[in-house]
This record gives C-alpha cells, sequence and structure tokens, in this order.
C-alpha cells in the first residue's frame, strides 16, 4: 500500500514538473522594470503591447523580431530611440509605432529621408538585417547602411515627418496631397509654387484647372469661381486636418470657366480648404468660416 502511495506520488510530481516546463511564460519573461534589452529607450515590459507576460508575442512590424529585441519597431527607418514615445498626430500610436507620425498621409520613411524633394525616398530598405538587430541593413550604420538624416523641407526646426505641413506654405500636407499641379518634378506638398489657385489674371489655356473663392459670404453663400476641362469634376470642403467635411460639387463639367455658390451655414468656425479635381488636375483654395 505504501509502495502504491510512494508510485502516485512520484508520477503526481512527475507531472506537475512536465506541466511547469510547459507553461506558457510568465511577466518574468520580459524582465523586471528598468530591462531594456534592445536599448532603444523603451523598457521591455513595456513593449508587451499583447499584455501576455511574454515579450516574444509583440512583433508590431513582422519582420520576425519582437519589439524588445528590435531597434526600429514599426521598420520605417528611423530607430525606435530616434522616434521615441511622442504622439505627434492625435490616433494614439505612438510615433516609435506609427508609420505615418503626423498623419499627413506620407509615409515617415520617405519625409525622413528625402532631401532632393521628389516625393520618394533617397534610400529604400533592402530586405537585409546582417547583425539582427531589427534595423534594414540600409538604414544601420552597423551594416554599412545611411541613417535618414531627418529631412526638413522648410527648415522650421519640425523634421518633414513630423511636420503637418511640410512647405510652410499655409496648406496642410494632407490637403496638397502628392500630385505634381505644375510638372515640376516637386510634389504639390512640398512645393511652394504648384499652381494650385488662380493667379490675378486666369490662365487662359483650357486645360488648366484653376479656383478663386469669394470670401464675401451673402446669406451664407461662398461663391467659388473655377476653371476646369471637360470632364469629370468634384469640389470638396476640407478641415485644417486635410479631413473631408463635405463635398460641395460632384458632377460633369462641359468644360471652361464658372461660378457655384455653396451655402456654409453647416459649418462650425473655422479655416477650411476648399479642393477641386478635375480630369486634369486639382487645385487649393482657402477661406475662413466665421459664425
Amino acid at each position: 500500500m505504501l509502495r502504491r502511495s510512494l508510485e502516485f506520488l512520484t508520477s503526481a510530481l512527475f507531472i506537475v514538473f512536465v506541466a511547469t516546463l510547459q507553461a506558457p511564460a510568465s511577466a518574468d519573461s520580459c524582465g523586471p522594470p528598468g530591462v531594456d534589452s534592445d536599448g532603444d529607450g523603451i523598457q521591455d515590459i513595456d513593449e508587451d503591447l499583447e499584455g501576455s507576460g511574454n515579450c516574444d508575442d509583440t512583433d508590431t512590424d513582422g519582420d520576425g523580431f519582437p519589439n524588445y529585441l528590435d531597434i526600429d519597431d514599426d521598420a520605417d527607418g528611423i530607430p525606435t530611440l530616434v522616434e521615441g514615445i511622442a504622439e505627434t498626430d492625435g490616433d494614439f500610436v505612438p510615433n516609435y509605432l506609427d508609420i505615418d507620425s503626423d498623419g499627413d498621409d506620407i509615409l515617415d520613411t520617405i519625409e525622413a529621408q528625402d532631401d532632393n524633394s521628389d516625393g520618394q525616398a533617397d534610400v529604400t530598405a533592402s530586405g537585409n538585417d546582417t547583425d539582427g538587430d531589427g534595423l534594414d541593413d540600409s538604414f544601420d550604420t552597423d551594416d554599412g547602411g545611411t541613417q535618414p538624416p531627418l529631412t526638413d523641407h522648410d527648415d522650421d526646426g519640425i523634421p518633414s515627418y513630423l511636420d503637418p505641413d511640410d512647405d510652410n506654405d499655409g496648406i496642410p500636407t494632407i490637403v496638397e496631397g502628392n500630385g505634381d499641379a505644375d510638372g515640376d518634378g516637386i510634389p504639390d506638398y512640398l512645393d511652394v509654387d504648384p499652381v494650385t489657385a488662380v493667379p490675378s489674371e486666369p490662365r487662359e489655356d483650357p486645360r488648366r484647372t484653376w479656383l478663386r473663392i469669394d470670401n464675401t459670404i451673402e446669406s451664407g453663400t461662398l461663391l467659388f469661381h473655377f476653371r476646369a476641362p471637360s470632364g469629370a469634376l468634384k469640389l470638396k470642403i476640407l478641415n485644417v486636418r486635410g479631413r473631408q467635411a463635405s463635398t460641395v460639387l460632384q458632377t460633369w463639367h462641359p468644360g471652361g470657366e464658372d461660378t457655384f455658390g455653396w451655402n456654409v451655414s453647416s459649418l462650425p468656425s473655422g479655416v477650411y480648404f476648399v479642393r477641386i479635381e478635375s480630369s486634369r488636375g486639382h487645385a487649393t483654395s482657402q477661406f475662413v468660416r466665421v459664425r
């Protein structure tokens, strides 16, 4: 009887031992507070975004390196230590995990390294990571790469990847977009003269698209004067963050100049941008709504 009891106890202890070995990792697998295994300024326990207690579970950019061992957590070429935990664009995603930190629809990996202002990244990822630190060789100085220079196109002291108005022309980058209205090879969001508004003397070229706003609002109506070639035409209102507030007009335009009135009573006070989009380009202008 005693022998059977000992055998049962031994078996039970063995099962507990094996179960312990196979149990999921505890919070201790992330290391104690203060440990920063990859030296990116983020503690290991704070890189456990899954909340599982196992730091190996979180790999934001899917590159095979968990965040706590990855010095570029969002794979944009900018080290996590450089981007930091600040949150710039109000989307509740910290910059080190956000591939578009300023929310202007232009990727950080482009804005941070576009010294020739062509709207393209000067260096592209190689797909290789020789030293296995989570930073692509193209941007890793340890592997012969070049760290993004954090280009500041308008020299305002704010790197373009954190700047909602990259050319400092008063029109948000997200409103201007990456088109090239004047065909000079510089995208509109970097071009201080993108020909996005009508000059003092309207162009005679019927292929041109231009827009002028009559800021004298009478009876709540704002007048838009424009020229566009024949084809699909759209007029829309954007807020200062480039988000569409309203569609003013969406129609087929026969071509030439026209005027359209729109009641602004539905808009709260603020600064707005009007964008006209035609088959041959676009133009942008601005107005202020005061109740």
